[in-house]
């Protein structure tokens, strides 16, 4: 017997039950301090009984745990856990530590290293330099720090390798959302931004998503299983604009490029590998 083709079934309609206990992971990572159970049951916008069906289901397969103090549901780390899992055997941690090293001493600020996944990008390692006080690699939690596509230079980097049509498209997805007065939110700023990117060879972020702060941010270029150049990911380097003003902080693009070609020398050509 055959298996079931997954490229003939993609039109199947979705599991509810599987479709709700996504979301659930999806909004306890956005919620550091948990959820309690009526808010959830309100998003899930079904029963009570129903509702605890998903959760009790979720916490005795250790995807999360109700603390026993504020009765909140939170997430356990078996989701960050597989991700580590995934990046480890991809050797993508092995090859980026040293090169985010280099970097993070060069500049003295924090590096960090965003991965792109399909339609979205997503940051996975961080570094600090002397001028951050700390010098270990980190997993950056993704619950905090959702990259902005128009407010991040991370995932402007990536954008600046797309067409416009498609990088606009995700864009409107994901939604322009106004972090600071300097962010840029509409169409023909954010298009301009992304074509002085695509020109320069990195993107900026200056005061757009947090004020006070400012980033630059290279996209990686790796070729795929067709052997044509893509992005998959970038390297960013953010300051605080009071220790780093527009052009120092752009003064860092050269070494950041050159940590960006590095890791796409080595990218792994299969992240499952």
């Amino acid at each position: 017997m055959l298996a079931p083709d997954p490229q003939a079934e993609s039109g199947a309609e979705p599991l509810l039950a599987v479709t709700r206990a996504l979301e659930v992971l999806e909004w306890l990572a956005q919620a550091p301090e948990g959820l309690a159970f009526p808010a959830l049951r309100q998003r899930l916008g079904t029963n009570q009984g129903a509702a605890f069906k998903i959760l009790a289901t979720l916490e005795r397969s250790g995807w999360l745990f109700r603390s026993e103090d504020t009765g909140r549901y939170l997430l356990t780390y078996k989701l960050s856990n597989l991700g580590l899992t995934r990046l480890s055997r991809s050797r993508l941690l092995q090859i980026a530590q040293p090169a985010l090293r280099n970097l993070a001493e060069a500049s003295g600020e924090l590096v960090r290293l965003a991965v792109v996944e399909r339609d979205s990008i997503t940051w996975v390692l961080a570094l600090a330099g002397a001028n951050r006080q700390q010098h270990t690699l980190q997993i950056v939690p993704g619950n905090k720090l959702r990259i902005g596509l128009n407010t991040h230079a991370a995932g402007k980097a990536w954008l600046s390798c797309l067409p416009w049509p498609e990088a606009w498209a995700l864009l409107q997805a994901q939604g322009l959302e106004r972090r600071t007065p300097h962010s840029l939110v509409t169409e023909a700023a954010l298009r301009a931004d992304l074509e002085a990117a695509a020109a320069r060879g990195f993107a900026t972020s200056f005061e757009e998503n947090e004020l006070s702060i400012g980033a630059i941010a290279v996209p990686i270029l790796a070729p795929g299983l067709d052997g044509v150049p893509g992005c998959v990911g970038s390297v960013s380097v953010a300051a605080p604009t009071g220790r780093m003003d527009r052009a120092t902080l752009e003064a860092q693009a050269p070494a950041a490029m050159e940590c960006a070609r590095g890791l796409g020398a080595a990218w792994p050509l299969n992240l499952e590998g």
